[in-house]
């Protein structure tokens, strides 16, 4: 399972991830400051709540990828907001890829 770490520190760094739909993926929140309103996550897609992000204690949270879309998260508090792209990749482009949302 691919892991894409996600440093809290002020902010959520990268502010922007893009995952291949159809492979596992955990994201792993580490918050390595007490800058801000940063000590809670919400991830309303996956049903968390205002989940505590303790000081140097990585958190892992399985997303599912089996579509493309989005899925957004953000402080406790919903004021420091960022997303999660979920992405197709064209294998006949060589290694460049193009975000593909289905209707």
């Amino acid at each position: 399972m691919n892991k894409v770490e996600i440093t809290v520190d002020g902010g959520y760094k990268p502010s922007e991830v893009k995952v291949k739909v159809g492979e596992p993926v955990k994201l792993v929140f580490n918050r390595i400051s007490d800058k801000g309103c940063l000590d809670q996550l919400n991830i309303p897609a996956l049903n968390v709540k205002q989940q505590d992000l303790p000081l140097n204690e990585p958190q892992e949270f399985e997303l599912d990828t089996s579509k493309a879309g989005e899925v957004d998260f953000a402080c406790g508090m919903n004021a420091a907001r960022t997303y999660l792209y979920n992405v197709y990749f064209n294998n006949n482009c060589n290694g460049n890829f193009s975000k593909t949302i289905p209707s």
